[in-house]
């Protein structure tokens, strides 16, 4: 079959139209796949949690914030819901926020600081879904800790005290080692012997032996 040949300008005419026709084409094709794929958002329908049945010390926040996440009726996060954070056991516990709205991610958050009570509850409250609980225990800061210097490792490599205690290291293994913080916060480089720390402010601190470098610690003082 012969091409059809015409004036030049109505060939360029239609070659415009068709191509514009596949344009349209393929945008309404895009259309009909997302509207296929994306659903509109339901309500809060379930409320999950993390950071739950903690144990830390009187007086010092919980190393790890309470949250929940809402989510809908097809586990898709709902983002700004609000969600009200009580205290209902614990005295002298206190909240970094009461009212707080959910992220992007469906998660709403707030921290635990323990008082002087040793077993706390704390509920979260989203719309009409019921509660959801969050429980923490309290004790005692140790106030004094022992590490044993061994080779090539700290044991324990993480110890926990009360501000203006004291860590107390033991060399018990045959090769030099030191217990090193940082420049002017180091023990001689010994093969035994004992040296020990005074920490006068809380946070963490961690230290290492110079002479082998997989040998590292930390000690986490709290008030």
């Amino acid at each position: 079959m012969r091409k059809w040949s015409g004036p030049s300008h109505v060939v360029r005419r239609l070659e415009a139209a068709a191509g514009r026709l596949r344009v349209l084409v393929g945008v309404l094709l895009a259309l009909a796949c997302n509207g296929d794929s994306t659903q509109p958002l339901g309500p809060p329908a379930l409320v999950s949690k993390s950071g739950d049945a903690q144990a830390w010390y009187y007086n010092n926040p919980l190393p790890t914030a309470f949250s929940v996440t809402v989510t809908d009726a097809n586990a898709a996060p709902v983002p700004g819901v609000r969600v009200d954070w009580a205290i209902i056991t614990g005295s002298g516990g206190s909240l970094s926020q009461t009212v707080d709205s959910t992220d992007s991610k469906g998660v709403a958050t707030t921290i635990l600081t323990l008082g002087g009570a040793t077993a706390y509850v704390v509920t979260a409250t989203v719309a009409a879904l019921p509660h959801v609980t969050f429980s923490a225990t309290a004790t005692a800061p140790p106030v004094r800790d022992s590490v044993a210097v061994k080779d090539n490792f700290f044991q324990p490599d993480s110890v926990i005290l009360q501000v203006n205690d004291t860590v107390y290291w033991t060399w018990a293994g045959t090769q030099q080692h030191n217990v090193t913080f940082g420049p002017g916060m180091a023990s001689a480089t010994q093969s035994s012997g004992t040296y020990s720390k005074q920490f006068t402010a809380t946070g963490k601190f961690g230290y290492t032996c110079t002479l082998h470098a997989a040998m590292k610690g930390v000690v986490v003082v709290v008030n």
